[in-house]
């Protein structure tokens, strides 16, 4: 199965805060979330750095937690996490936070940017 580039845009509720993950799958976009957490579920359940990563994050381990571990890419416990995602048919993960600030309010996507 060949792979697919996916981005998917996951809004923080409530906060001017959104995640932006990219990655290859061997799925469909809609499949690409699920086969993260699968990932992630198997890597808490059988490993000792899952399991301490899901203590740390007082076992709530969102986006940003995952976009943490994915920064320190020469970790050990980014590669145990790699393993798991890859085996799941995720590759090249990337996760972009981005605070999106009181400034959006002025402009949208659809703001004009001629002036004329």
């Amino acid at each position: 199965m060949s792979l697919n580039s996916q981005t998917i845009i996951l809004p923080r509720m409530g906060e001017n805060l959104i995640a932006v993950v990219k990655c290859d799958s061997r799925g469909e976009e809609k499949d690409a979330m699920k086969s993260i957490m699968k990932a992630i579920t198997e890597w808490v359940k059988t490993t000792y750095y899952g399991k301490i990563a899901w203590e740390h994050s007082a076992k709530d381990f969102n986006i940003a937690d995952l976009s943490s571990v994915v920064y320190h890419t020469r970790s050990e416990e980014c590669k145990s996490l790699i393993s798991f995602l890859n085996d799941a048919g995720i590759y090249n993960l990337e996760i972009d936070i981005i605070g999106t600030g009181d400034y959006a309010r002025d402009y949208t996507y659809d703001t004009v940017l001629a002036d004329l």
